[in-house]
This record gives structure tokens, sequence and C-alpha cells, in this order.
């Protein structure tokens, strides 16, 4: 191999972590600014964003994982969506987000800042997209 390709090939995760930390401090200024700016109006009220079950108690969101996850087209399988993420946190409440179609919910906390969740949405098998919110309380492991 060419000492050209080598240097290709060492440039491409530097360019992925500068674009993972670009990502994590525009979301952090963001929510810092106006967390209103990155939660969608399903997520307005607190209840909505009170966990129904707690999955996996120390999941979080990697920069990595989540570099991964854009890469994701909506309306891939929720199959494909977990082979990036693994087991979320928690699960919310199911939601109703177009009419007749119900939604699941799975939160990640960021690992760089647990505070801030990442809301994955499915609409039946398929994942619908994804928001992230401030954390609002802390999740219970009952069903609300």
């Amino acid at each position: 191999m060419s000492q050209k390709h080598k240097q290709g090939y060492l440039r491409i995760p530097l360019v992925l972590l500068i674009l993972s930390a670009t990502v994590a401090a525009s979301i952090k200024l963001l929510w810092q600014f106006n967390p209103n700016l990155l939660s969608m109006t399903a997520f307005k009220f607190t209840e909505e964003l009170q966990c129904a079950e707690v999955v996996t108690a120390d999941a979080v969101l990697s920069r990595e994982r989540i570099l991964k996850l854009m890469t994701i087209a909506e309306g891939a399988t929720k199959t494909r969506v977990r082979s990036v993420l693994k087991a979320p946190y928690c699960r919310l409440k199911p939601i109703t987000v177009r009419a007749g179609v119900a939604a699941e919910r799975e939160v990640y906390p960021l690992e760089a800042d647990p505070k801030i969740w990442v809301i994955v949405l499915y609409e039946e098998d398929n994942y619908a997209g994804v928001r992230v919110v401030p954390q609002t309380q802390q999740c219970s492991g009952s069903l609300l």
C-alpha cells in the first residue's frame, strides 16, 4: 500500500472524531440556549418523557454510535437500528404521531452528557426518526 493511501485511511477516523465532537458540542449549546429548540411537540409535556420501563440501567449512547445512527435511513427496521444502538436505557409510553399509527419511543442518554436524551421513534417495526431533548425527570422502573 502506498504512503498516500495510508495517510488517507488515517484521516477518516480523525474526520469522524471532529464531526462527532462538533455534533455533540452543537447539541449541548442549542440545549443550553433554548431546550425547546431540540424538542418535538409530542415530547413537550413532562409526563410524556417518563420512562414506562427501564430496559438497561447503564445504557448510554456514544459519539461513535450517534454517527452510525445518522447513516441509517428512516424506514429501516428496528433490528437494523438496534444493531447499531444496542439496548436502550428505557422505553417511553407509546404515542400516536400520525393518525392511527402507534409509535414506540426508546431513550438513550448521551455518554458525554447523560442529562441529554436521544429518543428514537419507531412506527410499527420501522425507524421513524430521532429527537434530542433535555432529561426532565428520573426514570422509574414501573409502568405508568
